[in-house]
């Protein structure tokens, strides 16, 4: 080799060794730097179960002391609640083989004693152009200092100061798994059968919750979150059209929502789409299957979809003995959105920008 080839070619090998040392040590480091005890797991042998949605939840106290901070990642995608009250949907997204940490404050929305924190993860397991095809897992963990009050874990390391809580799971049988994808680009529909008390889990925690056993997944590449959080305030319908049509202010982005009372076993579906097409909304429009279905035994609900959609008119089909009330959409955008500001003297432009 000639002489002057090899400082380049040193230089090169050297790159590639830091490159090495970097990831290595990052993944490394990842689960200490996220999580002092929490492991990622998930119900034994469903791993790569297509559709299977699991139910998780921690019953901690809190004396009222100090911050508390809640760090979760999951695969595919997870919904969170304290004590009955929506926290927030994720996780965000990242490159093949990562997975970024979501940290939320609790100390301004706990209360002093017991508390419930309820997850709801769907492992999907399809090919989509949405979310990564990877096995399904939730880690997540709460910390109030240096105190664990509650970790995901198949085990407690002993000799430690606190002694966490361990989150238990269950098996959700209340979304249908059976279902067609909503479209090639993203995973299933959403399609549900409820009683009153599908979500007393939440809050009670003597309430029905057939646990099942976890298993330990191997370790996750966790990287920080680095987006902002989403803006989650909630849009209520602007007008009410002829055929069940409710029509929101713009087309926005976010999880449907609504008020249910059923008097005799019903069946409700709600259909969207961003344009009316001849006064109707074509649920297939775009090669997308855009609906949602509940099967409801009688007594009040509140439902609200798992996942956002994109939408301006929202259409309700009943079949039954029921009332739907209070359509909103809980808002799923960017939360520095507010703050752009733009204006020209095209008023066409103007409401572009606005929508």
């Amino acid at each position: 080799m000639r002489k002057d080839m090899k400082t380049p070619l040193l230089f090169f090998k050297m790159a590639i060794y830091i490159s090495f040392l970097f990831v290595f040590t990052f993944t490394t480091i990842g689960q200490d730097k996220f999580f002092q005890q929490a492991v990622p797991v998930w119900a034994s042998d469903g791993q790569t179960a297509k559709n299977l949605t699991v139910s998780f939840r921690a019953n901690f106290d809190w004396n009222g002391k100090g911050n508390v901070l809640f760090r979760i990642a999951a695969h595919s995608d997870y919904r969170a609640y304290i004590n009955g009250v929506f926290l927030g949907h994720g996780p965000c997204v990242a490159g093949y083989g990562f997975f970024r940490v979501d940290e939320y404050q609790l100390k301004e929305i706990i209360k002093t004693g017991e508390n419930i924190i309820a997850i709801e993860v769907a492992g999907y397991n399809v090919d989509n152009y949405y979310l990564m095809n990877q096995p399904s897992f939730l880690q997540a963990e709460i910390t109030s200092g240096d105190m664990i009050l509650a970790t995901t874990a198949t085990h407690l390391k002993m000799g430690e100061n606190s002694q966490p809580v361990l989150f238990e799971a269950a098996i959700s049988d209340q979304r249908v798994r059976d279902v067609p994808k909503y479209s090639f680009q993203r995973p299933y529909m959403e399609a549900y059968k409820l009683t009153p008390q599908y979500n007393a889990w939440m809050t009670d925690k003597q309430a029905i919750f057939n646990q099942v056993p976890l298993e330990q997944t191997d370790n996750k590449n966790l990287i920080p979150r680095r987006v902002k959080y989403p803006d989650y305030s909630v849009r209520q319908y602007k007008d009410s059209l002829p055929g069940g049509i409710y029509k929101f202010e713009c087309n926005s982005t976010g999880f449907i929502g609504a008020e249910v009372q059923v008097t005799t076993p019903s069946k409700i579906t709600f259909t969207w789409d961003e344009i009316l097409t001849n006064g109707n909304v074509d649920i297939s429009r775009l090669g997308c299957n855009s609906s949602v279905t509940y099967e409801l035994q009688p007594g009040k609900y509140v439902l609200e979809t798992f996942e956002p959609y994109t939408l301006q008119y929202l259409k309700v089909q009943t079949e039954g003995d029921c009332r739907v009330r209070n359509f909103y959409i809980r808002q799923y955008v960017n939360a520095d959105v507010s703050q752009a500001m733009f204006s020209c003297d095209d008023e066409k432009i103007n409401e572009i920008f606005a929508a």
